[in-house]
């Protein structure tokens, strides 16, 4: 009987959602599963509604995910995919992707990006759709008064990035947040990894793209949303780029929270999700990697989310 209810009111939920989104073009309330939003320009939002959830893995992987503890999130939107080469050339005019050739190339992931040009990234992003920007450097929001990015070791002033949490544009996801979507938020069939617990299904990843060798089409990152998508209707959270968080890396306390943003600092930067040239093991929606901020890497991406109004 419970889960008859929880069922009526994500689908009431859901109408609800999709009339307002389609009555009104600003960003609705992310209320229900199945509801999407398009931005101004042109990226896709998917609805993760608020909910709890036990984060971390008593049972796989390394120490670093756990203890196991509840976490309770609020209600935010996540683009549907990585962002692509088309849509950072378009917000940076520029494109850093080692895989940058052929036709298929466009909506391949961007890759080779920083913690710190994903921060630029969202914050230009945010200026151009008329959004609060949520990061700033030295109390400025505009990247163009930030400097240069720093690519050669870490920067105390970018380190010490500070967060509008009142903001409405877009920002990296949290950790807790990046886990909590990749394992289908309230709807979870608490699969392995984003949505299936066979890799095949939802990732490109060692077996069916790096073990190809470099000689054949299907080495490297793919075109986005070639796979199925998970619960929530998010694509690639396992496999073809690993995801930059906004979190420093460190050990999971054992209280419950709500809302974490990860510690103060640490020895690298949180990436999720595993890539196009890693095992099985690094695809689990659990899985934890560091690394950091300043380096760029050709399977090392990004995805956006925004508050929930």
């Amino acid at each position: 009987m419970r889960n008859r209810r929880v069922t009526l009111l994500l689908t009431l939920g859901w109408i609800v959602g999709q009339l307002w989104a389609q009555a009104d073009g600003d960003l609705p309330v992310a209320v229900a599963v199945g509801l999407t939003w398009t931005s101004p320009t042109g990226l896709r939002l998917v609805a993760v509604p608020a909910g709890d959830f036990l984060m971390g893995s008593a049972s796989a992987g390394s120490e670093s995910e756990r203890p196991v503890r509840p976490v309770s999130l609020g209600a935010f939107w996540m683009a549907a995919t990585e962002i692509t080469q088309t849509q950072y050339r378009a917000v940076l005019d520029r494109n850093p992707s080692y895989f940058s050739a052929g036709a298929a190339a466009a909506e391949r992931p961007v890759e080779q990006v920083s913690w710190y040009d994903a921060l630029v990234f969202c914050n230009r992003l945010s200026l151009r759709e008329g959004l609060t920007p949520v990061y700033r450097i030295n109390r400025l929001h505009d990247p163009n008064r930030w400097g240069a990015v720093p690519t050669a070791g870490p920067d105390a002033a970018w380190d010490s990035v500070t967060i509008n949490n009142a903001a409405d544009g877009y920002r990296l996801p949290t950790e807790a947040e990046w886990e909590y979507a990749a394992r289908g938020g309230p709807v979870s069939r608490d699969c392995l990894l984003a949505g299936a617990d066979q890799p095949e299904a939802v990732a490109w990843f060692d077996r069916n793209a790096y073990a190809l060798g470099a000689d054949q089409p299907d080495w490297g990152t793919h075109p986005v949303a070639g796979k199925a998508a998970n619960e929530l209707g998010l694509y690639d959270l396992s496999g073809n780029v690993m995801e930059w968080c906004h979190d420093w890396s460190g050990p999971y306390g054992d209280q419950p929270q709500a809302n974490p943003t990860g510690p103060a600092n640490g020895e690298g930067r949180i990436i999720r999700g595993g890539s196009w040239d890693r095992p099985d093991a690094y695809l689990r929606s659990t899985a934890r990697v560091r690394f950091l901020p300043w380096r760029r890497y050709l399977t090392i991406g990004f995805r956006v989310v925004r508050r929930s109004p």
